[in-house]
């Protein structure tokens, strides 16, 4: 019981999260549509890593005639690929964090300076 408790509470922040990032970076206008296009994005990449992408990969590295794959190579190019998309996504939060900060400096000029 604890544990659903626990799996249940947990995306609750970041839906939290999400739903103010996606109002202070596009605006309250459309926030809807823009917040449920966030929530089918992050639910179809989930399930397309974990169904489509590791199962290719998996299937792949597996010797035909066994069940099972041993070995570090049955899921090492999907770690690759889902560490490359994290640095890239890592890379845009700069970026963006970096565009927006002038913006954030004259909202709230006792909290930020801009060099």
């Amino acid at each position: 019981m604890a544990l659903f408790i626990l799996t249940a509470q947990a995306p609750t922040p970041r839906l939290t999260h999400d739903a103010c990032a996606c109002v202070q970076v596009f605006g309250p206008d459309h926030m809807a549509a823009i917040y449920t296009s966030n929530s089918l994005a992050l639910a179809s990449g989930s399930y397309t890593f974990a169904t489509g992408l590791a199962g290719h990969f998996y299937k792949t590295a597996k010797a035909p005639e066994t069940e099972a794959c041993i070995g570090r190579m049955c899921y090492l190019p999907t770690d690759v690929i889902c560490a490359a998309l994290c640095t890239t996504c890592a890379a845009a939060c700069v970026l963006m964090a970096r565009g927006t900060r002038k913006r954030y400096a004259q909202l709230y000029p006792e909290h930020i300076t801009v060099r």
